[in-house]
């Protein structure tokens, strides 16, 4: 594959989270979660997507986050990441996770396909889990 190839290959990933992290953010303010869940439970893929693809949804969606012209939380890149790897026929857990530090509730989400963590790595050790999807 050449230079020009993978870098058009890499853009459009980035043009695709983008307009995902943009729909997502939609369905987070305007859907009730327990639908937005069934949704999660239907982008259910049996096979772990391989490394590279990964690595190329990781970089893909942490650069769209910095596109749009908010800050895009955990859980909307958790989805939007969910949704490449579905598309491209590939599974991943989305895990949500609550945490009380100092009498003060918190929660995280993060995606992970195997033992790759793929978005919400930094912070996930803080939380315990309470669903995945």
């Amino acid at each position: 594959m050449t230079r020009l190839t993978r870098y058009a290959r890499n853009a459009l990933l980035v043009i695709e989270a983008w307009l995902l992290l943009i729909g997502v953010q939609f369905v987070i303010f305007w859907i009730p979660f327990r639908i937005t869940a069934r949704g999660l439970t239907a982008m259910a893929r049996p096979e772990e997507a391989p490394l590279i693809l990964s690595q190329r949804v990781r970089v893909g969606v942490e650069r769209a986050a910095r596109l749009v012209p908010w800050r895009p939380q955990c859980l909307a890149r958790a989805i939007a990441a969910k949704a490449l790897l579905a598309r491209r026929g590939y599974g991943a857990t989305l895990s949500l996770g609550v945490a009380d530090p100092k009498g003060k509730l918190s929660a995280h989400a993060w995606l992970q396909t195997g033992a790759i963590v793929i978005t919400g790595q930094s912070e996930m050790a803080k939380f315990g889990e309470v669903a995945r999807f």
